[in-house]
């Protein structure tokens, strides 16, 4: 399996502009290239323009493009929550 150390990986949009739809990077990183699913047992930074969450033992699927994060995750929205809370 390959095993990174101070992982960046940056993913791009499908429709071939050449801009960044997200940037994951994790001191420690495990690449299951067969799955599409990157996981690490430490800290992770998932950025997007919208949005950037943080947190431990964390787990990215690319098909779904969508990040499980175990523990200490913080949230940090960059766009307006229309009527969150009411």
């Amino acid at each position: 399996l390959p095993i990174s150390k101070n992982m960046h990986l940056t993913l791009f949009t499908d429709d071939g502009s050449g801009r960044i739809d997200c940037i994951l990077m994790s001191p420690l990183a495990t690449a299951y290239t067969d799955k599409q699913i990157v996981t690490g047992p430490e800290s992770v930074r998932f950025m997007r323009d919208d949005i950037e969450v943080t947190g431990e033992q964390w787990t990215y699927f690319h098909k779904e493009k969508r990040v499980l994060i175990k523990n200490n995750a913080h949230v940090t929205f960059r766009d307006e929550l229309k009527d969150l809370i009411k």
